[in-house]
């Protein structure tokens, strides 16, 4: 066991001097490192354990997740997929601690691509997003039977699309910021 003079530990294989291959490793602040090493960096299979009990169990390269990977916060929500330089970047599924889940693709930790997001209440959207936002083309559908399909600017409704109300009623037109502008073709159920 090496400690230095922070306090931080490390026990495991060393090779010239430097942390290589399986070790464990306490950090100052009592968070854990327990995985592969390669030239004193977290590379390979790890698992990484903070003070407040949140926990990322999968690949590392240069100290950073990077790779398949999952990690569970302190809230109890969880992430599966992949990671990039430490963020969620790729395809992968988080559980939100409300109940909540979405399912696709991901940019430097934000919702960004093509997804389904469905809220615990059976909402669901299935469609573009960017930054965290629906973006671009989608579909909501909420449980009570109303519909929107169609464009959407960070969040809202935009551009052409075509919303059905609860009764069936279709109403087709511009929208700017989630609601009707303009001129609309309303169709009878």
């Amino acid at each position: 066991v090496f400690v230095w003079s922070d306090g931080s530990r490390y026990s495991g294989t060393w090779l010239d001097g430097k942390r290589n291959g399986y070790g464990e490793y306490l950090f100052a602040d009592s968070a854990t490192y327990k995985g592969e090493w390669l030239n004193n960096m977290c590379e390979g299979y790890g698992v990484y354990t903070t003070t407040d009990g949140s926990q990322y169990k999968g690949l590392f390269k240069s100290g950073k997740w990077h790779g398949e990977g999952c990690y569970i916060a302190s809230d109890s929500s969880v992430y599966e997929g992949t990671f990039v330089d430490g963020m969620r970047h790729g395809e992968g599924t988080m559980l939100f601690s409300n109940g909540d889940t979405y399912k696709g693709s991901w940019e430097n930790n934000k919702r960004s691509g093509k997804g389904v997001y469905t809220w615990l209440n059976g909402d669901v959207y299935e469609g573009d997003w960017k930054n965290d936002a629906m973006h671009g083309a989608g579909v909501l559908r909420l449980n009570s039977g109303i519909e929107y399909k169609g464009g959407y600017l960070e969040g809202n409704e935009s551009g052409a699309g075509v919303a059905i109300d609860k009764d069936g009623v279709r109403y087709e037109g511009t929208f700017v910021e989630g609601l009707r502008d303009g001129k609309f073709l309303v169709k009878d159920a």
